[in-house]
């Protein structure tokens, strides 16, 4: 048995993805301790009933583990530990990466869908209580292919939703025209490739649970996501959250306090203000557009969801500097924050130089040298400045999540 009954959310290369995680368990009341891989150690299943990978991708996150992490994860769930997967996080499981399930990606899919679609429930099961018509949310999926009879599929997808999407395409607006789109898009836009395609896989592995979902249960404000999770933690006894309070006696006191707190206010302020001038700039040229008070649409051919990531990521930083709770934590983040404000210059630099041509031509065109210094060489992935950036925010979270409420 455990010493600690907690779950561990692997927030490295989560981005937009792991702030929606964890901000889900927290509302579904589960005890959540975010970490990053590199925290991953020999310790880890002493520690935790639980890992829970969120989106993003599945390539990155496993570059982000050693050898060694990716086979004490392996030992953790091999021992009786539970593995909760997530669209990018379900992917990492598979043969391409952890090896936990056997499921590997299809590499011709659709790639570009996102929002509400239909669920056929395959399997009768607990995580399907209450949930009377089966809608959920999907943000980009994987394909994932089942290639052993011993993974049960519990649910597979059915029909889209008009609200969703296909890259930037309303599927209301566009569903006539979408064989038109796809040759333009030079990318599949066939809806028909996806019926029955499967969204919630469970399988054994050792004397552990893996559960895969390419469902988003931690989409913000879906009821039947918030039922899933609390199914899903019922179905796993998982640890439920107490209720607490933060003492004052944690917190640095005081007018040192209050000097420190503005001067991390005002760093990352000047950030969000610059962030934001590039998305209105997108705004003023209809390249954005915003789907929901969480997500913001993007015309295709930008780097849309790069942004956002950068632009909800530095809010939740700004609303939970206050937890800063004593001056090793205020140095680390100050200097976590000055670093990532000096990246941030040139990341913005790109996105204003790509959204102007974008606008002025239509077009592709790019300053390749900048762009790969931002982002790297993979044109459909990122790393460069931008990966070390988006990581440094990513640490700064998981200081601010980590601040223990006390009674």
């Amino acid at each position: 048995m455990k010493k600690t009954l907690k779950l561990a959310l692997l927030v490295s290369d989560s981005h937009l993805w792991g702030l929606w995680a964890f901000q889900a368990f927290k509302r579904a009341n589960f005890e959540v301790e975010p970490l990053l891989a590199r925290e991953i150690d020999s310790s880890f299943k002493e520690k935790y009933i639980a890992l829970v990978v969120p989106g993003g991708w599945s390539k990155n996150k496993l570059e982000a583990m050693t050898e060694a992490q990716r086979e004490i994860v392996r030992d953790f769930v091999k021992e009786g530990g539970i593995y909760l997967g997530i669209c990018g996080g379900a992917s990492l499981a598979g043969e391409e990466g952890l090896k936990l399930c056997s499921v590997s990606r299809k590499k011709e899919r659709v790639p570009s869908y996102s929002g509400p679609c239909e669920v056929t429930i395959e399997k009768e099961s607990p995580l399907w209580k209450g949930i009377k018509r089966p809608v959920f949310y999907l943000w980009f999926p994987p394909e994932l292919e089942v290639i052993d009879t011993s993974t049960q599929v519990l649910a597979r997808f059915s029909k889209a939703q008009d609200k969703a999407y296909l890259a930037d395409l309303c599927i209301a607006d566009h569903k006539d025209r979408l064989s038109h789109y796809e040759k333009k898009y030079a990318i599949s836009l066939n809806l028909q490739l996806m019926k029955d395609k499967p969204l919630v896989i469970e399988s054994n592995f050792g004397k552990g649970k893996v559960l895969l979902s390419l469902i988003h249960y931690d989409t913000p404000n879906c009821p039947n996501g918030l039922k899933l999770l609390k199914n899903l933690g019922n179905y796993f006894n998982l640890p439920q959250r107490e209720e607490k309070h933060l003492k004052d006696k944690v917190l640095i006191e005081g007018s040192t306090r209050n000097h420190w707190l503005q001067r991390l206010k005002t760093l990352v302020s000047h950030m969000q203000k610059e962030t934001t001038k590039i998305l209105h700039l997108g705004f003023r040229n209809f390249l954005f557009h915003q789907r929901y008070p969480f997500f913001y649409q993007w015309q295709r051919g930008i780097r849309g969801l790069e942004l956002q990531n950068i632009y909800f990521m530095l809010g939740e930083i700004k609303q939970n500097l206050p937890k800063v709770p004593n001056k090793d934590i205020y140095e680390k983040i100050e200097n976590l924050l000055w670093e990532g404000k000096n990246l941030l210059e040139p990341i913005l630099t790109l996105f204003q130089k790509d959204f102007i041509l974008f606008r002025e031509n239509f077009s592709k065109v790019r300053d390749i040298e900048l762009e790969r210094e931002i982002f790297g060489p993979n044109k459909k992935s990122y790393g460069g400045k931008y990966r070390r950036f988006i990581n440094l925010l990513e640490e700064v979270l998981v200081y601010l999540w980590r601040v223990k409420e006390v009674d």
